[in-house]
C-alpha cells in the first residue's frame, strides 16, 4: 500500500506508477492528487469556524489571518475558508502574506509583522496558519509593544504543546486530529484492499478542539 503525504506536485505520482497498488493521499494538494484516488484532508472550514467562534465570544469583532510565506495548499485553504466564513457575517478578512525573504531575516520579519499588527483594528483576533507563525506573531507583538490578549488575541493551529506553553502569554491553538486522519486513510485502504480507484473522493477530518 502507499500513503502519499503532503504532496504538492501531481507529476510525482502518475496513475501508471502504481497500477492497482492501493493508494491514498494524505493532506495533499487537491490539484496534485492523482485522478480517481482518495485524499484525506484536515477540514479547513471547521478549523476557521472554531477560531472565529472563539474570537467573537471574547469580543474580537474583526479577524485577521497570517498565512505561510509560500502559497501552499494547507495555508491557502484556511485563508479561503476564513474569507467565506467572515463574508457570511458581512466582514472582510484582514490578511497577511509574508515573502520568503522576509522570513529569512528576523529583524526584517519583525518590522513587517509590526507594521501589519499595528494596522489592525483593536480588539482583533489573529488566526495563524500554524503554531510556528503564531509564535512569530506573539514575538513581534512584544517587540512593538502591542498588548496580548487585550488588543490582539492570537490562535494557532496544530497544538504543539511544548511550543504553545513556552511562549508568553501561552498560545491558544486549534488541535487537529492526526489520529483520525490516519484512521480515515487506513479505512479507505481496508475497504478496497486491491485498488483505491473506486473511492476517489476528499475525506475531511474535523479538528478535535480549541486548546486555550
Amino acid at each position: 500500500i502507499v500513503i502519499a503525504e503532503m504532496l504538492d506536485d501531481a507529476r510525482l505520482f502518475p496513475r501508471e506508477l502504481f497500477a492497482a497498488t492501493p493508494t491514498v493521499f494524505l493532506d495533499s494538494n487537491p490539484a496534485a492528487v492523482t485522478s480517481g484516488m482518495p485524499n484525506v484532508l484536515h477540514n479547513a472550514k471547521a478549523i476557521c469556524e472554531v477560531a472565529t467562534r472563539e474570537f467573537f465570544s471574547i469580543g474580537c469583532s474583526e479577524i485577521a489571518y497570517a498565512g505561510w510565506f509560500e502559497k501552499v495548499h494547507w495555508s491557502e485553504d484556511k485563508r479561503r475558508a476564513c474569507r467565506d466564513i467572515l463574508a457570511l457575517h458581512g466582514k472582510k478578512l484582514l490578511e497577511l502574506t509574508l515573502t520568503k525573504k522576509e522570513t529569512e531575516d528576523a529583524s526584517r520579519l519583525y518590522r513587517r509583522l509590526c507594521v501589519w499588527l499595528e494596522s489592525l483594528p483593536r480588539p482583533c483576533g489573529v488566526l495563524a496558519v500554524n503554531d510556528a507563525v503564531a509564535e512569530q506573531i506573539l514575538a513581534a507583538a512584544r517587540v512593538c509593544g502591542i498588548p496580548i490578549p487585550s488588543d490582539l488575541a492570537v490562535i494557532g493551529v496544530i497544538d504543539n504543546e511544548s511550543g504553545c506553553e513556552r511562549v508568553t502569554p501561552s498560545l491558544s491553538s486549534v488541535e487537529v486530529d492526526y489520529v483520525a486522519a490516519g484512521e480515515a486513510a487506513m479505512s479507505v485502504l481496508e475497504r478496497h484492499p486491491r485498488t483505491s480507484t473506486a473511492v476517489g473522493k476528499t475525506i475531511l477530518v474535523p479538528p478535535l478542539k480549541l486548546i486555550r
